[in-house]
């Protein structure tokens, strides 16, 4: 499955989630007087105890209100948002490996490069004192006065061809092995930055895709919210060691699930929402408001390429 479809598919679930949540809150007109009076009841203690704790943990610092969109969606927001920054760690270490990498191998080709231009310039050296000695020798033979004439040409066939075809043999065959070697480490190189590269960009996919599943999130987040984030969770792990909360939770919990209410979770930081009709519209049209925006996102999903 491919990102676009990864993509639609969350989307689609997540419309799908709120529309159940909005079926749910409209089943509370269902409901018997009983149904309502213990639900009513246990919401009523959970939030109590959780307001009071809440206040215990952080005081008016943060209030739970200011922070709802952290709460509604914890449980998956805390694992990949987690996931999120250890991406964005290995992507600026991997972006700082690459560039020295691409130094080194920068560095390597100069000096190869200024390895090539010494050992040319050594054999043009070799060659010139050959072609000097050459001469001198020949000098000398042509001061004889006799075999002169077939001395000369036996030397230069018998010794400065075969001297010459060495040296030119021996210089081709030490380029052919530097290039050779050259173009082994440079391979390596070159291999371990196009992995570097590689696995940096599947990170940067999966960011990006984890930008698109929370997009609609991110949206709802200012921030303040953001500045919070680490704070809530403090908080919650707090809240969540104190017994007489555990307790009111789980009850609250529990008549939810027995009343059927598909997604517990959404409402169990915000038991209010059964206790004040103006929470219940807020809460309704934030629904709404949400479900319209990933709708937004599913077109355009859709639309791309």
């Amino acid at each position: 499955m491919d990102k676009k479809q990864r993509l639609m598919k969350l989307y689609e679930a997540e419309i799908q989630k709120i529309s159940e949540i909005r079926e749910d809150m409209d089943s509370l007109a269902e409901m018997s007087d009983d149904q309502l009076i213990v639900l009513v009841e246990k919401a009523g203690k959970c939030s109590r105890i959780q307001q009071k704790a809440w206040e215990q943990i952080c005081g008016n610092d943060i209030a739970r209100k200011d922070v709802s969109t952290i709460l509604e969606h914890r449980s998956e927001m805390k694992k990949d948002l987690d996931h999120m920054k250890q991406l964005e760690m290995e992507t600026d270490i991997l972006t700082k490996e690459i560039k020295e990498q691409k130094e080194i191998l920068k560095q390597y080709k100069n000096e190869q490069r200024k390895e090539k231009i010494s050992i040319r310039n050594k054999w043009v050296l070799a060659i010139s004192f050959g072609i000097m000695f050459l001469c001198s020798v020949l000098f000398h033979i042509a001061m004889f006065k006799i075999y002169h004439t077939l001395l000369i040409p036996s030397f230069i066939l018998l010794g400065g061809i075969p001297l010459a075809g060495a040296m030119i043999f021996s210089y081709s065959l030490r380029q052919d092995l530097l290039e050779e070697e050259d173009e082994v480490e440079e391979e390596i190189l070159q291999s371990e930055i196009d992995e570097k590269m590689e696995k940096m960009k599947e990170d940067q996919e999966m960011l990006q895709f984890y930008e698109d599943k929370y997009k609609s999130v991110f949206d709802e987040m200012d921030d303040y919210m953001w500045d919070a984030y680490p704070y809530v969770e403090k908080i919650l792990k707090k809240l969540d060691y104190r017994e007489d909360y555990q307790k009111a939770r789980n009850e609250y919990e529990g008549i939810m699930e027995i009343l059927h209410f598909r997604h517990p979770e959404v409402y169990l930081y915000f038991p209010e929402i059964f206790l004040v009709e103006k929470e219940q519209d807020e809460f309704l049209q934030k629904m709404q408001k949400r479900m319209e925006k990933i709708d937004e996102y599913l077109v355009q999903t859709m639309e791309t390429a």
